[in-house]
């Protein structure tokens, strides 16, 4: 059942129709909306259909070159799309493909996990649309580490510190800084506070960016110090990350993938382990007691 006229384009966008939208919910960063891109082209190729990437109405088109060639029409509001898992995704989009439309035009941050069959193709394809205006160009090439053989320490501390700039190093953040940082590495972070106190301490070396959330309304100048950090990751030899959310920032986790840069997740297992312990000890003290009993009852 393949319509080959069929032509799925990934859109871009800060404003969508079907969400109500906050500088704390339903914001989308760099790195979910390449992940759904990254996704949505690999059902693509698997089932032979066109793609295209869209991104003229968000604010990475400040820095990046116009595609003339492009010609879509659609609203500028759009809905969102999330999906369980790739199977749900790709039976939406074959779905489409069934209705006989040429278009299918999605907003989606994708989900879990990720398969990297086509890295090296998708790759090839965002580096064609990621092309930087000449000075932007200039800007990334005067900015980018010397040398060149580095590794990053990510740390996310979470919306109180990028939006209510908490300012709060925790032991377990000091002690991440101590044990991770070398001449080698630099420190990217959503906390200014942060940046300037592993700065001060550690002498680390950090960028002079502003931490932003990418799905916001925001000027070419913070547009590009976030493709910048981007930049940095895919360029590391290693990644070591620590987040106070559970999961990895998807910021870290799909340059990771794409590019086959080495993810290390730092986050402390310690309690866990402690907790697996006392379940073990009390598991081993219940077997006993249960023994126990059973003999008494034997003999009685």
């Amino acid at each position: 059942m393949a319509n080959n006229s069929f032509r799925v384009i990934s859109l871009w966008s800060t404003e969508v129709s079907n969400f109500n939208q906050s500088t704390k919910s339903n914001i989308w960063g760099l790195g979910d909306l390449i992940r759904g891109t990254f996704q949505l082209y690999q059902i693509c190729r698997k089932h032979n259909f066109s793609f295209d990437l869209d991104f003229k109405n968000h604010p990475i088109s400040q820095i990046m070159i116009e595609r003339p060639e492009q010609k879509y029409e659609y609203a500028s509001k759009v809905n969102f799309h999330l999906f369980l898992n790739t199977l749900e995704m790709e039976k939406f989009v074959l779905k489409a493909a069934r209705e006989e439309k040429k278009e299918l035009f999605i907003m989606t941050n994708g989900c879990l996990p990720l398969s990297s069959v086509y890295a090296n193709q998708f790759k090839i394809f965002i580096n064609r649309y990621f092309q930087l205006k000449s000075e932007y160009q200039k800007l990334l090439e005067n900015s980018l580490p010397s040398p060149k053989s580095y590794e990053v320490l990510h740390i996310r501390l979470g919306d109180d510190y990028l939006i209510d700039k908490k300012n709060l190093i925790t032991k377990s953040i000091k002690k991440v800084l101590k044990s991770n940082i070398n001449r080698n590495t630099i420190l990217i972070s959503d906390s200014i506070y942060l940046k300037n106190y592993a700065k001060f301490k550690f002498s680390v070396r950090t960028l002079s960016t502003q931490p932003t959330h990418f799905g916001l309304k925001i000027d070419a100048k913070r547009t590009f110090d976030n493709y910048l950090e981007f930049n940095i990751l895919r360029g590391a030899n290693n990644i070591k990350t620590f987040s106070n959310y559970s999961w990895i920032s998807g910021f870290v986790y799909i340059p990771s993938i794409i590019y086959g840069i080495p993810l290390r997740n730092l986050k402390d297992k310690k309690k866990i382990k402690i907790i697996i312990y006392k379940l073990n000890i009390f598991r081993y003290k219940l077997i006993n007691l249960i023994r126990k009993f059973r003999r008494i009852l034997i003999y009685k």
